[in-house]
């Protein structure tokens, strides 16, 4: 292995090296593959003492990756991949998630050459493994457990990670269940008897930038977590990783990913506690507004970093690689196999990141947010220092904050304690609508019957088939699996036959009921696909085409492990005084599938009444003079909701003139 750096030989080393990837290994898939360098006594040194990275990166390696680019590269056997290529998107998230304040994998733009032949431009990147959690986590190596992609154990043990799942699919909905999971007792405090499993501001950025960049292959695989066994800390840590498939349409939406034994399912399962759906808004209000990591211009910025890096090695890479799937191997019957260049690909990409991406993508993200329920519509305060925008946090004697809102009153602390006195998540009341083995009308059509089985309330589906009792499902399973959690069997209607099946479930409303409701939660067990109807309003929808017919198939595959939450706070409204009908369409991806489930409930709970401003906040009423520092958090109130938090701190020099350090604790 050698390195150069500005013509000359900067490093030289013998070491191991190994493929490295999973499908781009397959060399019909990608011929360019990435490698894994390992360096250990039996071959050179055992360590790598170089600096490849700038920044705080830690400059000692036992080993090494040299990310090549597989999707939306110029090898990817798919078109519309290629078409994407721009070599940065992978890069930009553990930029991003730097930048949030938490630990990444450090990256750099390389040529590589192999025995004296180009073989393009690589990305060596530091290795998710204990080594890399020790350097920027501390403690020593073989203390932690790092658990990747398909939960697979990297280093160390499974036991923590799957506690900490365990502790998740209990439920995290309490106050004591969200504190125990912190390793907290219930007022917040540490309690030694209990490990803290997961760093929850750690997984709400990180959930974030994924969800901001619509992370379409992920996180079924694709991500990392650590966590050190002997000193726990907050718990496992997330790190972004192999993020091919990051940033590349304005209106992608994940914000309903939830799959079992991944991240995904932990934060869906803390953002049923009303505390943590605070600390995510909060967290969003941090980094998306206010010149935060996910604002336009701060995210264009670390683009265009990278971009100057690489604006004139692209070229090499074309002329390496731009012809391979026209020349060389198409390996798909797809086209068009064009020849890929710098001006008819990525410069007309990189402009589409550059003057549409990054300045819109902020606020439809926020609005992807609003209507999922995970972010208030009322807008948080914003503030100015000398009815200037804050570019630092740096004071001046007599300088002069000034907060607005668009409407509502706003409320603030200057000792960085909240406005709001919450209330405890175990006060929320939860009432359940449809339960499981709720009563369900079904049929699976042999016709089309139109749409007014789901449109109208009055439907007459009294020569429908009934399922009742419980477990209250509806499906089949030829093999083993759902048999436990059907009560009505349609395999003679659908195995061989149809792939859909209408489901409607009718509940009723009091007033009361209804006007005390503000947050909606639906549940549903499904293989393969549904679309749900509440009155006849479509209100969530997962692996279902755009246009549905009374046969219609599934558009993917989905195993039932368990129930998947969707909010539907946003369609409170659609409820009604009386009857109310929940329907589904459900789909099947095959009629000779081996098994095929639906079932749902829907719960309801209100916000308690009593959050209630705090004896330490200010009513906001004009210019603020800060003759010393503060720690400034506001809210803004409106209608009996809360917005998001601005929470800012603000230095005066003068302050820190006599900071003296009076102990210093070596390990």
């Amino acid at each position: 292995f050698e390195y150069f750096d500005n013509e000359s030989l900067s490093v030289q080393a013998n070491c191991g090296i190994r493929l490295q990837g999973g499908h781009s290994r397959r060399p019909e898939k990608n011929p360019k593959h990435s490698f894994l360098l390992v360096f250990k006594s039996e071959y050179g040194p055992s360590k790598l003492d170089y600096s490849l990275f700038e920044g705080e990166a830690q400059p000692e390696y036992d080993k090494l990756i040299l990310r090549a680019g597989f999707g939306n590269s110029w090898t990817h056997h798919s078109h519309d991949e290629r078409q994407r290529a721009q070599y940065q998107r992978d890069i930009w998230t553990k930029d991003t998630q730097r930048e949030m304040g938490h630990p990444a994998s450090h990256s750099s733009y390389v040529h590589l050459y192999i025995n004296g032949l180009y073989w393009g431009m690589y990305a060596p990147s530091e290795r998710m493994d204990r080594e890399f959690a020790a350097k920027y986590m501390g403690g020593n190596e073989e203390d932690y457990d790092v658990i990747k992609d398909y939960a697979d154990v990297a280093d160390g043990t499974i036991d923590a990670w799957n506690k900490m799942i365990q502790m998740a699919n209990a439920g995290l909905t309490s106050n004591e269940q969200y504190q125990k999971f912190q390793g907290n007792n219930p007022d917040g405090t540490p309690n030694p008897q209990y490990e803290a499993m997961a760093d929850v501001v750690n997984l709400a950025d990180y959930m974030l930038i994924n969800f901001y960049g619509s992370n379409t292959d992920w996180d079924h695989h694709n991500w990392a977590a650590a966590r050190n066994r002997v000193k726990p800390g907050k718990g496992f840590k997330f790190f972004c990783w192999d993020a091919e498939h990051m940033i590349k349409t304005l209106n992608g939406n994940e914000l309903a990913e939830n799959n079992s034994n991944c991240p995904s399912n932990i934060f869906q399962q803390l953002m049923k506690n009303e505390t943590y759906k605070r600390l995510f808004a909060d967290r969003v209000q941090k980094h998306c507004f206010n010149g935060g990591a996910l604002t336009p211009d701060a995210s264009l910025a670390r683009w265009l970093v990278r971009t100057s890096q690489i604006d004139k090695a692209v070229y090499a890479e074309s002329a390496r690689w731009g012809d391979y799937r026209r020349d060389v191997h198409p390996y798909q019957t797809g086209g068009p196999f064009d020849l890929y260049t710098v001006e008819k690909y990525w410069l007309p990409q990189q402009s589409f990141m550059q003057n549409e991406y990054f300045p819109k993508r902020t606020d439809i993200f926020i609005s992807q947010l609003r209507s999922a329920g995970m972010f208030p519509n009322v807008d948080a305060p914003v503030f100015f220092l000398n009815n200037k925008q804050i570019i630092a946090n740096t004071l001046f004697p007599g300088d002069k904050l000034t907060m607005t809102a668009s409407e509502g009153t706003i409320y603030y602390t200057t000792n960085g304690t909240d406005p709001v006195n919450w209330p405890n998540s175990v006060s929320t009341n939860k009432t359940t609508l449809i339960s499981e083995d709720a009563e369900k009308k079904v049929w699976v059509p042999t016709a089309n019957i139109g749409t007014t089985w789901y449109t109208q309330n009055d439907y007459d589906d009294s020569g429908w088939l009934l399922c009742s009792g419980s477990p209250g499902g509806i499906g089949y399973e030829r093999s083993s699996g759902y048999a436990g959690s059907i009560s009505l069997d349609v395999s003679s209607r659908m195995y061989n036959k149809n792939t859909t099946c209408y489901v409607r479930i009718p509940f009723t409303l009091s007033a009361g009921d209804k006007m005390a409701i503000t947050s909606l939660e639906l549940n549903v067990r499904y293989d393969d696909g549904f679309v749900a109807y509440l009155n006849g309003k479509e209100v969530a929808r997962v692996n279902a085409p755009g246009t549905l017919a009374w046969n219609t198939a599934a558009s993917g595959s989905h195993e039932a492990a368990d129930q998947e939450s969707f909010t539907l706070t946003p369609f409170i409204s659609t409820l009604q005084e009386g009857k109310n009908v929940l329907a589904l369409h459900a789909l099947n991806q095959s009629t000779t599938s081996t098994d095929f489930i639906i079932n749902a409930s829907l719960t309801a709970s209100d916000q308690p009444s009593d959050a209630l401003v705090s004896d330490q906040a200010l009513s906001y009423s004009g210019p603020i003079t800060l003759n010393q520092s503060a720690h400034i958090i506001a809210r803004t109130y409106l209608n009996g909701k809360w917005s998001a938090a601005n929470d800012r701190f603000f230095v005066h020099p003068s302050d820190f003139f006599d900071l003296k350090i009076t102990e210093i604790h070596y390990n």
